[in-house]
């Protein structure tokens, strides 16, 4: 794993409306999405959503918020390497009073995307093996035993299918 020895502030990275949202949210839910490749980008309403979560419980929202708000979960560009862009297959959407948050997350190859009003960022995170951990005890009956692997064989295909 990747260490920034000088880690930038989040208070840089993500704007204050995003951060003023995941600091006291009243509540936030999780969906499984389905994902797609002509999407870059994109709002949580351009995704199609497989299943829905439960609410997070409290513990598991602080989980979440040590993960965005450390500045160690976000790549800062060095040292440079190639990746494919993230494909966001699973979110959140956070509420604090009237104001909605989307966090979209590509648990596979560790991205993920923040939508709250007109403020947007994207980027790598460090936070992989947290959010496939976070994701499973969201939704055990679709979560693979395995820790190599995310959903049980064929679930994913099978949401789709039933969605149709």
């Amino acid at each position: 794993m990747f260490i920034n020895e000088n880690p930038i502030p989040v208070n840089e990275i993500l704007g204050s409306r995003t951060r003023w949202v995941f600091d006291a949210p009243d509540r936030v839910e999780s969906m499984i999405l389905q994902s797609n490749q002509d999407l870059f980008r994109s709002p949580l309403k351009d995704y199609r959503v497989l299943a829905r979560g439960p609410e997070l419980t409290k513990v598991q929202i602080a989980s979440l918020q040590v993960m965005v708000f450390d500045p160690l979960s976000f790549y800062d560009g060095r040292p440079l390497f190639r990746r494919f862009p993230s494909l966001p297959n699973f979110a959140f959407r956070v509420q604090r009073e009237d104001t909605s948050l989307e966090l979209l997350v590509d648990l596979l190859n560790p991205g993920w995307e923040f939508y709250c009003e007109n403020e947007f960022h994207m980027g790598w995170h460090w936070v992989d093996r947290e959010m496939v951990t976070l994701a499973k005890a969201l939704f055990p009956e679709y979560a693979s035993e395995s820790s190599s692997s995310m959903w049980k064989r064929g679930a994913i295909k099978k949401l789709a299918e039933t969605k149709n």
